[in-house]
């Protein structure tokens, strides 16, 4: 850690922005850091933010194509049982009107793409992040060669281009084509700890190492409180379901009825009307993969805490930069079953 005198590191917003008392407090590494900021960081800023734009987008017409969808079929659902004792044509055009913003969320969703546009997006951005720590935690940048150090930056600059450049097609090329990790030479041949060991460890620690392992604790916790609030509510609709149709048939060999009265065309509707609506929870749930993103991000919450143990009880440099490589791997491993998650998610 360098002598920085009253510089303090700021809480980051990401791992990816270094601010000005950031450079001040990591001094050995402020040239590269302003480098990564020059080469990658606008190209991640603005796959970032399509990401989280199509997200959103994406999202929102499930919301609409699902929450609307459900309603006219509960509006046909009504019309059946009470038509001859509420106005049909008010619940007729409540029914048109719910079909028509469904399908236009469907056709919308469908022909705009936002779920691939998002997941594109995604998936350039995590790319251009793991490429920032892959070029600093490199043991051949800190040699003090500037040759070396000049092919490494012409080497990111181009990485950086063709990630910019990639499409549907290269990131589904990209999850298909796994590789077997293998720690380049430059790390297992390790011997001699380059002058900015003590630093990087710090910068990386606190970057890279601790923010991620808080995001998915954070994000473990936020997919297991959706999941357990929405699990059994498709049960519990069958399940009532199933008892509305009881009672009705109770009901009316009770009563010994000819016809339907009201307690029995209620019973109906609640039967025909509480599995639509349990569909509707699990195309949500569909959506989000709330259960295995919540233990996907737990699991790789627990690696990345095993490898910050490791990383705190290294001694050597070797084992300091293969606990760094390893945890860059874990994390592209992370992204690559994430990217696989998604894709297979039915978004409707």
């Amino acid at each position: 850690m360098s002598d920085s005198g009253s510089a303090s590191v700021e809480s980051p917003k990401d791992d990816m922005h270094d601010s000005e008392a950031d450079l001040a407090h990591w001094q050995q590494l402020a040239g590269k850091l302003q480098d990564c900021a020059e080469v990658i960081e606008p190209a991640f800023r603005k796959a970032d933010g399509a990401a989280l734009r199509h997200q959103s987008y994406h999202r929102q017409l499930v919301k609409w194509a699902t929450v609307f969808g459900t309603a006219a079929i509960l509006f046909a659902i009504l019309q059946l049982a009470f038509g001859d004792a509420i106005g049909l044509h008010q619940v007729a055009i409540a029914e048109l009107v719910a079909v028509a913003i469904a399908l236009a969320a469907f056709v919308l969703g469908s022909l705009v793409a936002f779920q691939v546009r998002w997941l594109v997006e995604r998936n350039k951005a995590e790319r251009l992040r793991i490429e920032k720590f892959r070029y600093l935690i490199d043991p051949e940048l800190w040699n003090g060669n500037p040759g070396i150090e000049e092919r490494k930056g012409a080497e990111l600059a181009e990485k950086v281009k063709s990630i910019e450049a990639a499409q549907h097609h290269d990131v589904h090329h990209w999850i298909e084509n796994d590789v077997v990790p293998t720690p380049p030479d430059s790390v297992l041949g390790l011997s001699d700890a380059p002058p900015i060991t003590s630093e990087l460890l710090d910068y990386y620690r606190t970057r890279r190492l601790e923010y991620q392992l808080a995001f998915f604790r954070k994000r473990a916790n936020e997919y297991l409180k959706l999941q357990k609030a929405t699990m059994h509510v498709p049960a519990v609709l069958f399940l009532a379901s199933v008892g509305a149709v009881l009672l009705h048939y109770g009901h009316d060999l009770f009563t010994h009825a000819e016809r339907l009265d009201a307690f029995s065309r209620w019973m109906i509707v609640l039967a025909a009307s509480l599995p639509v609506i349990g569909g509707a929870f699990r195309t949500f749930q569909s959506a989000y993969e709330a259960a295995r993103n919540a233990y996907r991000y737990r699991a790789k919450a627990v690696a990345l805490a095993s490898i910050k143990s490791a990383l705190d009880h290294a001694t050597g440099p070797r084992s300091q930069f293969l606990a760094l490589w390893f945890c860059e791997q874990t994390l592209e491993n992370e992204h690559r079953e994430w990217l696989r998650l998604m894709l297979e998610a039915e978004w409707f």
